[in-house]
């Protein structure tokens, strides 16, 4: 049958190859509807495809699914009831302008925003933020930065701060810390796994570099404890456990003496700093035989080394040192207090513990 013959007909069909047939419906077999059908198999096939018009409203078929047009135009977008029923909306427009390697962030419900402060360079990859940066977790989270599952390959760390300030008191790195009553909270913890060093290797938990190339002066700590508050809580500049070793010095170069003081009842003190640190063969170091040298370094609890190098200043008379070291402790402590002390350390002689000379120090005598 001709197509313009089936056009010409209230109802007909045209099949397209062995599958598929087109049945055109021009308001006739009582049904109503002007249109065509494409259905797989004969006249009464499943519909793949539809278009349809009642005289008011059409409906189209797609894939088997039905959707009726609404009457008119509108602006907006279609939306569906889930029926089938297509009616017009109002559209959500997305709006704004962006910037290349600009990350997009919403300033409102439909508009898109970005900023120079907050970038993507794809080609790096790097994420930069030039501005605050405030994160909040709740209590059963924690923030990861993994640098063990690619093993590292630069000698940058993990996390590298750069730091120049522009006005006095500023802090690279501040961790603000209430124990909340909670006790062993820890600000800060390093679990350092150095199971494969060898001798002779070394390995730093924390490496601390002070680059004084152009200071002339001052004093830098590289670890700074203070207490606030009239606590009665016990704070340790350093505690070491069993096992380690609190400090070690690497000699340096003997230099010359920082301060050097003699006395004979420690009221009245002379300067012999100068005579100290004479390389002259007559240098007096003190007036009298009972006087007392004190030689000192400005650095406060440092390690002090001390070379006496001198020669016979007299016939008869033995070059040498009767040395009294004395040292402040954390809390006064008496003779008999220090002599029990040392009963139970080994090699150590009790009777060097004389009594005290003034609270909160003491002298420790021997031969040097």
């Amino acid at each position: 049958m001709a197509s313009s013959n089936l056009l010409a007909t209230q109802r007909g069909a045209q099949t397209i190859g062995d599958d598929y047939t087109i049945v055109v419906d021009y308001n006739g077999d009582g049904a109503p509807g002007r249109g065509w059908e494409l259905r797989d198999g004969g006249i009464a096939g499943t519909i793949i495809t539809a278009f349809t018009w009642d005289g008011a409203q059409t409906t189209t078929t797609f894939s088997g699914v039905s959707y009726v047009w609404p009457l008119a135009d509108a602006a907006g977008q279609l939306e569906s009831d889930g029926a089938g029923n297509l009616s017009w909306a109002a559209g959500s427009a997305i709006t704004g302008t962006g910037t290349d390697n600009q990350v997009a962030v919403w300033s409102g419900t439909t508009t898109l925003d970005s900023s120079a402060n907050f970038t993507f360079d794809a080609a790096a990859p790097l994420l930069s933020v030039s501005s605050d940066v405030d994160i909040t977790l709740l209590s059963t989270e924690n923030i990861t930065i993994d640098g063990r599952t690619s093993e590292r390959a630069i000698t940058l760390g993990v996390m590298e701060f750069l730091h120049t300030p522009s006005i006095s008191g500023t802090r690279c790195v501040r961790l603000d810390v209430d124990i909340n009553s909670q006790p062993d909270t820890s600000a800060f913890v390093v679990e350092y796994i150095a199971k494969a060093l060898a001798a002779g290797e070394l390995g730093e938990v924390i490496s601390v570099d002070v680059n004084t190339s152009t200071a002339t002066g001052g004093a830098v700590h590289a670890l700074h404890v203070t207490k606030a508050g009239s606590g009665t809580v016990d704070v340790w500049g350093m505690f070491a456990g069993a096992g380690v070793k609190p400090i070690q010095q690497s000699s340096g170069t003997l230099g010359s003496v920082e301060v050097a003081l003699t006395t004979s009842d420690e009221v009245a003190f002379n300067d012999v700093t100068s005579s100290f640190n004479s390389s002259a063969s007559d240098a007096t170091l003190w007036a009298a035989d009972d006087d007392f040298v004190y030689v000192g370094d400005a650095a406060k609890f440092g390690v002090l080394e001390f070379a006496w190098n001198t020669v016979a200043s007299g016939a008869g008379i033995k070059p040498g040192l009767r040395a009294h070291l004395w040292f402040w402790l954390s809390e006064a402590k008496t003779s008999e207090e220090l002599r029990e002390w040392a009963k139970s350390v080994k090699g150590i002689d009790p009777a060097v513990y004389l009594d005290a000379v003034r609270a909160g120090r003491w002298n420790q005598r021997g031969a040097r």
